[in-house]
């Protein structure tokens, strides 16, 4: 239960319960003129913050996790394949998000029989540098907020990590909850190629 937490969490598009209820979501943090197809490709998960007491569970144990955003056949919706490891071990695990452009915010789909439903919006992004996503989610009944930061390479400008952290207090959340993730491992791979992921 604890690593599929870490990896809903770190997932672009990629956080939890019955779903947040849409009237919850501020539609005025997203980004403007956003550009679904862009977002294809490989990412990392640089960055986390989160408002909820289990995030602090996770701060000093996650680590870079490298994942690929593909296209699927259905109109809207998409793939996302993480490399992770585990007990040592390399692990891909495969999510969908589903795009609702008129509602500007992303849906994740649960697996069958995993109670988790997130609101995910894209609070600013350069489509081949980073990228920020806000969390509306609720996990076994819990509702939590979190920010997130990918970028298209492992390594970031120090600046944009800086701009993270303005943009994580905005939203309420104490400084003391950002973490930043290791590189730890060859399974964020070792390669900074900007892959499309298209179809």
């Amino acid at each position: 239960m604890r690593s599929r937490v870490v990896l809903l969490f770190a997932v672009l598009f990629l956080g939890t319960g019955a779903a947040v209820p849409l009237r919850e979501t501020n539609h005025s943090r997203v980004q403007e003129n956003f550009d679904f197809n862009q977002t294809l490709g490989q990412w990392f998960s640089i960055g986390s913050a989160g408002d909820s007491l289990w995030f602090e569970t996770l701060m000093g144990t996650s680590r870079m996790i490298k994942f690929i955003l593909s296209a699927t056949e259905e109109t809207n919706k998409f793939k996302a394949i993480l490399v992770h490891e585990w007990n040592g071990t390399c692990i891909n695990m495969t999510v969908y998000y589903e795009y609702l452009e008129s509602q500007q915010m992303f849906k994740y789909i649960p697996v069958p029989g995993y109670d988790a439903h997130i609101a995910i919006q894209v609070g600013l992004i350069q489509y081949q540098e980073f990228a920020f996503l806000i969390y509306d989610s609720q996990i076994q009944g819990r509702k939590t907020k979190s920010v997130a930061l990918y970028g298209r390479t492992r390594k970031l400008r120090t600046e944009i990590n800086e701009q993270f952290k303005e943009f994580v207090l905005r939203q309420g959340i104490p400084e003391e909850m950002i973490m930043f993730l290791p590189d730890k491992g060859s399974c964020s791979g070792n390669d900074d190629i900007w892959s499309t992921g298209r179809r």
